[in-house]
């Protein structure tokens, strides 16, 4: 089912329905030149060469699950290690763009945290939600969704009655 029928369904896509959209969202991103995000990462920000590959592979399959589930109304954390490349990515505002009506959605907002304790409070639906997501549709690679890693932003603005 293109993404599209699933955005605009008024009932709750099935599984497979979700299953088939991440799927074709991640061939796009697959298919996405990453060329200007890795070289701003590895010459400016002075990342490890081998360490950009793995977290712009792990930002491919957040990025199609996010493009699929964002507009269904799930708020998924992002992977403290995957988060520059999707900050970085962002500063790319057309080839960002690009790739999100590639993958058959509309523009996904980044919405970093101001405050540590945001991302404490978003610990539980980050090791919920987004590891559950990600073993659901990819094997997960626990160096960057594991139990050691950290919430990084979100697609939303953070609401709590603490701040």
């Amino acid at each position: 089912m293109p993404l599209d029928l699933v955005y605009d369904c008024k009932i709750q896509p099935t599984a497979d329905e979700l299953s088939k959209s991440v799927q074709m969202a991640y061939k796009a991103a697959l298919n996405h030149d990453f060329t200007d995000v890795s070289n701003f990462l590895i010459f400016r920000e002075k990342f490890d060469p081998k360490l950009v590959n793995e977290m712009i592979e792990e930002y491919r399959k957040h990025i199609a699950i996010l493009a699929v589930y964002d507009p269904l109304g799930y708020d998924i954390p992002i992977s403290d290690l995957v988060d520059p490349v999707w900050h970085t990515h962002i500063l790319y505002t057309q080839d960002y763009t690009s790739l999100c009506k590639k993958m058959g959605c509309s523009y996904i907002h980044h919405q970093p945290f101001v405050f540590e304790d945001e991302a404490e409070l978003l610990m539980p639906a980050y090791r919920e939600i987004t590891y559950r997501l990600h073993a659901t549709h990819f094997s997960v690679n626990e160096k960057f969704w594991g139990k050691s890693t950290r919430v990084g932003c979100m697609t939303k603005p953070f609401k709590s009655d603490l701040f």
